[in-house]
């Protein structure tokens, strides 16, 4: 009896882990969107990268934050996003005992991104100086990204992903909007 239980929740959890797997690389999908880098302009770099993704999570895990009951799948997609950043820097060739310190820096750094848009979000003007100060300064400066675009494609994606039903989200089987570029050069 006992067997049969530790089973049934041992396999809800592998589902659960494999659905937050899936749901993260959709994520990441989305942040790698050639619209980003061919017509915004974000660098096809490491801290593009990054930042692209740090963006699409934080309004993926709003978009959970509008949901009254959502489970454990935001947590999990934290947990991916982490286990990402271990998995990149180990890429770039920083030794293992510098791993840790690296990716609690990226952590942080999402963690603050995440900070600056949540404090943003609602006001479209001060939304676009949010992404300003974090995609055309620091390690981006003069890089040209066209922070008005962002802010439209930005716009489209937080409408579309509104439109996903909540339940489709919290099991991890929602589609995340593709936006194109002519979705952001039509009045949106």
């Amino acid at each position: 009896m006992w067997f049969r239980i530790v089973r049934k929740v041992w396999a809800a959890r592998k589902l659960s882990h494999h659905k937050s797997s899936q749901m993260y690389q959709m994520v990441v999908e989305k942040a790698r969107n050639q619209v980003l880098f061919e017509v915004i302009n974000v660098p096809d770099s490491p801290q593009g990268r990054f930042e692209s993704i740090v963006l699409h999570m934080f309004l993926v895990q709003r978009r959970f934050l509008e949901i009254r009951d959502s489970g454990s799948l935001p947590q999990r997609l934290m947990d991916n996003m982490a286990e990402d950043f271990d998995n990149s820097v180990r890429e770039m060739g920083v030794g293992d005992l510098s791993v840790g310190k690296n990716v609690k820096k990226l952590s942080r750094a999402a963690q603050m991104r995440f900070g600056i848009y949540n404090v943003q979000i609602d006001n479209n003007s001060g939304f676009r100086e949010a992404l300003r100060s974090v995609f055309a300064s620091g390690p981006m400066a003069g890089q040209e990204v066209d922070i008005d675009t962002l802010t439209r494609y930005v716009g489209v994606f937080v409408r579309r992903l509104s439109e996903c039903s909540d339940q489709a989200l919290v099991e991890g089987e929602a589609s995340l909007p593709i936006i194109s570029g002519s979705d952001l050069h039509s009045n949106v």
